[in-house]
């Protein structure tokens, strides 16, 4: 954990650990409303922060908020493409899984298309959040966010992230201790890029909709 635990030991962790094993035979419903009671219960706070990029997950705590159980205030981050698919490129020349530019593109479009549609669907109210534009003003962007939750402004954010329980992978751990935040934008010098983002029409139009 980020506060410098292990799982076993954290403060936090060590008592949703019992709840998360004690879940067999619960629906998927069940296990979520059960994990955010026992979350909001050991924090003392209100406000409960998913970063999953799942769809089940999502139509799960819209299911809660139409129930009345939550407020549910949602977030749809997503990359500029052009970015996006730079990105893919360099993690799968670590992983030797290279694929075409226009693949990446295809791929980045399906994903955000399925989002787009079950928002639409669901009539999920939410918020499009700008990768490529919150790295130019990260404190700026993150309370507009802050402002559409309905929380209330706050100094000094990022300041706040060492002091938090985040678990797993997640780079941002360890911002302070040697992780700076950096806008890569070397995908504006990318000519394959540029050229099979004109081609794939119908990639730049979802792409130029969601930035907005």
């Amino acid at each position: 954990c980020s506060c410098g635990q292990t799982m076993s030991l954290c403060k936090y962790w060590s008592q949703l650990i019992p709840a998360i094993q004690n879940q067999r035979g619960q629906t998927s419903k069940q296990k979520y409303t059960t994990l955010y009671e026992q979350a909001v219960a050991v924090e003392g706070k209100h406000m409960f922060v998913d970063s999953s990029k799942n769809i089940r997950t999502l139509l799960t705590l819209q299911h809660l908020h139409q129930q009345g159980k939550i407020e549910l205030q949602t977030l749809f981050l997503v990359r500029d493409v052009r970015s996006w698919v730079l990105s893919r490129k360099r993690l799968a020349s670590m992983t030797d899984t290279h694929r075409p530019v226009w693949w990446s593109m295809l791929v980045w479009y399906r994903d955000n298309k399925k989002i787009t549609q079950a928002l639409k669907k669901h009539a999920i109210s939410h918020m499009n959040v700008s990768y490529d534009l919150m790295m130019q003003d990260v404190e700026g962007y993150l309370q507009k966010i802050l402002e559409y939750v309905g929380a209330a402004k706050q100094t000094a954010i990022l300041k706040q992230i060492p002091n938090t329980h985040i678990a797993f992978g997640n780079r941002m751990k360890k911002y302070g201790q040697g992780l700076k935040l950096r806008y890569d934008d070397s995908w504006k010098q990318s000519k394959k890029n540029s050229i099979y983002y004109n081609l794939l029409f119908f990639v730049k139009k979802c792409n130029q909709e969601i930035q907005k």
